[in-house]
């Protein structure tokens, strides 16, 4: 089996492991905040949807309770439209705010821990398997039983 017909070359596992460590970095980066941000309440004044690709993303913004250090033209990253009007749990750190119950950082740090376990098993399972000859003059002929 020559290097070409492979089902991964060097390549693109190196462009899985890239895309794996950005997903791991800003997983990781928005489950810190979230765990480790100083705890607040902010109130969720509006939110902006628009499609992009089919998708509707929304954008909302908030304001903290009188205690917080939250401007009205804060972005709120996790927040529903739902939750306008309302106010929701949230940590901040270096003037990001994350709502406590946005799931999207876990699950990007997941996937990107899931991909990196798939390219070492990848890159594992090419050093074990033997490679075919290249030389047309090792070949062994065929016997039949």
């Amino acid at each position: 089996m020559t290097s070409r017909s492979r089902r991964f070359g060097l390549g693109t596992l190196a462009l899985f492991v890239v895309f794996a460590f950005v997903l791991i970095g800003i997983g990781g980066w928005y489950t810190s905040i979230q765990h480790f941000g100083v705890a607040a309440q902010v109130k969720v004044v509006s939110c902006h949807q628009f499609n992009k690709r089919n998708a509707v993303i929304s954008k909302c913004f908030g304001e903290s309770t009188p205690t917080g250090t939250v401007r009205p033209s804060t972005r709120i990253w996790g927040a529903d439209p739902e939750d306008v009007g309302q106010q929701i749990a949230v940590h901040i750190s270096g003037g990001k705010v994350i709502a406590d119950d946005w799931l999207i950082p876990p699950i990007a740090l997941g996937a990107g821990c899931v991909m990196v376990l798939g390219v070492l098993i990848a890159l594992v399972r090419r050093r074990r398997r033997p490679s075919a000859p290249t030389d047309p003059t090792q070949l062994q002929p065929y016997t039949s039983p």
